[in-house]
């Protein structure tokens, strides 16, 4: 008996440490250019000023658990984008209530994040059934915009996750750190 318990024991441990973040999307580590994109910060970025705003998207259908969930959510990206733009990117960036109160100055940009889909799944399902059990689900649409109406970049992102939302956070932020980094590599440095 103990080594059938023993059995399982391993098993389930290498399922539930199999589990991660898994995006939708492989990204070539090379760009349009052929220049490999090394991840690194721009040499000028600490020029740049980054508004980023992060809507929650649609909750009219959804239940007061699920509003607070997507709410949560929101909060966390937002948080996570200043903090990766800052900190990974060396750009300045600040969160703001609204796009109203982008006014769009030269070297000043503004990054709309909107949650298009959030499926928390069920955490008892995921460590009991292994990876791809009811994994927690996000997908995103963002906006960069730079002094016009028009954006600079649009484009969606989603990952997945065996462990829990702010895994799936964090790997929607690292992509859209690297497209926005990408898309300013290719424009004028400001001032």
């Amino acid at each position: 008996m103990t080594l059938f318990l023993r059995t399982v024991f391993t098993v389930l441990a290498a399922m539930v440490l199999g589990v991660g973040c898994r995006s939708s999307g492989f990204r070539d580590p090379l760009d349009a250019s052929g220049a490999r994109d090394d991840g690194g910060k721009l040499a000028d970025a600490g020029k740049y000023v980054i508004y980023v705003v992060a809507e929650g998207g649609a909750t009219e259908s959804l239940s007061s658990v699920d509003a607070k969930q997507r709410e949560q959510v929101r909060a966390q990206l937002g948080k996570e984008m200043v903090s990766l733009l800052t900190r990974r990117g060396g750009y300045k960036a600040q969160t703001i209530r609204s796009r109203d109160s982008y006014n769009g100055v030269l070297g000043e940009y503004l990054l709309v994040v909107s949650i298009a889909r959030y499926a928390p799944g069920s955490k008892a399902a995921r460590m009991m059934g292994g990876q791809g059990s009811s994994d927690t689900v996000l997908d995103v649409r963002y906006e960069f915009y730079g002094g016009s109406t028009t954006p600079l970049l649009t484009a969606t992102e989603n990952a997945s996750s065996g462990w829990d939302w702010s895994s799936c956070v964090r790997k929607i932020g690292e992509n859209i750190l690297s497209a926005v980094s990408n898309k300013l590599r290719q424009m004028p440095s400001p001032r």
